[in-house]
C-alpha cells in the first residue's frame, strides 16, 4: 500500500509510543515495566502480557485510550488514503475507526518466521500471541476483503489490486 501512495500506521508502533504516556498506570500493573534507569522495559511488559491473559487484558485497557488518541491524530493529519496495520484490529475494536477492512493472511509457519525475525520471541511467546488473536477464519469473515501474502511478489500485487477494487478504492490512491 505504501508503494501505492498510502500512509500506513503500524498500531504496534503507536502502542510503543504510548507506553510513556501510560507508564505510571503500567508500572502499577507490571512493576517490572520500569527499568532501574527509569525507562520502559518493553521485554518485561511483553513477557508479563504473554504469560498472563488477565494482565494482558488490563495492560491493553490502560493503553487503549492512548493508542486510539494517536490513531485519531494520525487520521486527522492524513492527506490521502491511509491504512492501519494491526494484528489485533478486530480484537481491540480498532475496526470501528476504519472505513473498510482487509484481512491479510499467511500461513502459521510464515507468521512465526516473520514475528521471530522482527523481535526476539520464543516459541512460547509466539503461541501466546497467536492465542490472543481471533482465528484467521473469523478475521476473514469480518473483513471486507481478504488477501494472502504467502505467494510471490507478482501474485501479491494482483491480490492487492483485487482487494482494493473489492473495497471500492482506486488502485493508485484511495
Amino acid at each position: 500500500l505504501r508503494a501505492r501512495g498510502w500512509s500506513v500506521l503500524d498500531v504496534d508502533d503507536a502502542a510503543s509510543e504510548s507506553l510513556l504516556d501510560a507508564l505510571p498506570e503500567l508500572a502499577l500493573e507490571v512493576p517490572a515495566v520500569l527499568s532501574a534507569g527509569g525507562l520502559v522495559d518493553k521485554g518485561a511488559l511483553f513477557a508479563a502480557m504473554m504469560n498472563d491473559a488477565a494482565v494482558r487484558a488490563r495492560v491493553e485497557a490502560i493503553l487503549r485510550p492512548h493508542v486510539v488518541s494517536r490513531i485519531n491524530a494520525w487520521i486527522q493529519a492524513l492527506e490521502g488514503p491511509g491504512a492501519l496495520e494491526a494484528a489485533l484490529l478486530f480484537e481491540s475494536r480498532l475496526d470501528e475507526l476504519c472505513e473498510a477492512t482487509l484481512c491479510v493472511r499467511c500461513s502459521r509457519d510464515e507468521r512465526r518466521r516473520r514475528v521471530q525475525a522482527r523481535q526476539s520471541t520464543s516459541s512460547k511467546h509466539f503461541d501466546a500471541m497467536e492465542a490472543a488473536q481471533l482465528p484467521e477464519s473469523e478475521k476473514a469473515r469480518r473483513a471486507g476483503a481478504v488477501m494472502s501474502t504467502d505467494g510471490q511478489l507478482e501474485s501479491i500485487e494482483i491480490e492487492i489490486e483485487t482487494a482494493l477494487k473489492q473495497l471500492g478504492f482506486s488502485l493508485r490512491s484511495g
